[in-house]
């Protein structure tokens, strides 16, 4: 998989209040997978071609895209496909767009009959996600962490260290990304 930017090592560095000498790159791709596939949406933006079943309705939901360069439809289990025009995305008020509509249009009943071309995701990373991914990447490589210790002494060995620093556990985390997580 490639990095798709959720974060990067100075947002870890920042957070984890030291400077990281490892490659922390596997982490954060890993951050990155876990985010993708516990709320089944991608944070990243791609253009693609998607299919969606035809639903004899003048709109159709689609996956989170900041833009539509094309729509077709089929009516012939999709051997062919025709361009239609003049289709409006919704909502207005808002960049992701899950919805196409025509006024005067209505999507052939099919299944995957129609194919949307455009950008698909977030278009960019939103700032909730960074952070769930950045805390992440923090607690993956917290326990290598050489902060932890506030003082040592060596004669009658001493060693004292520093209360844990709530970066966010797990549940908190998913809190969040529950609000993004896509219900069936």
């Amino acid at each position: 998989m490639a990095n798709k930017n959720y974060t990067t090592k100075a947002k870890v560095e920042a957070l984890l209040g030291e400077t990281i000498t490892e490659n922390i790159d596997d982490y954060i791709i890993g951050a990155q997978e876990y985010i993708d596939n516990f709320t089944q949406r991608d944070f990243s933006e791609n253009v693609e071609e998607r299919f969606y079943n035809g639903n004899n309705s003048n709109s159709l939901l689609i996956d989170p895209a900041t833009d539509i360069t094309k729509v077709e439809v089929s009516y012939d289990n999709g051997v062919t496909f025709k361009q239609v025009e003049n289709f409006k995305l919704l909502p207005n008020n808002n960049e992701q767009k899950i919805k196409i509509y025509f006024h005067y249009f209505k999507f052939p009943f099919g299944v995957s009959n129609i194919k949307v071309t455009g950008k698909f995701g977030w278009g960019s990373v939103p700032k909730d996600i960074e952070f769930v991914a950045t805390s992440i990447v923090v607690g993956m490589i917290k326990g290598k962490s050489t902060s932890e210790i506030a003082s040592e002494k060596i004669g009658d060995y001493s060693v004292s260290y520093q209360a844990d620093q709530d970066f966010g556990d797990l549940a908190n985390l998913k809190d969040i990304l529950n609000r993004y997580k896509v219900l069936l």
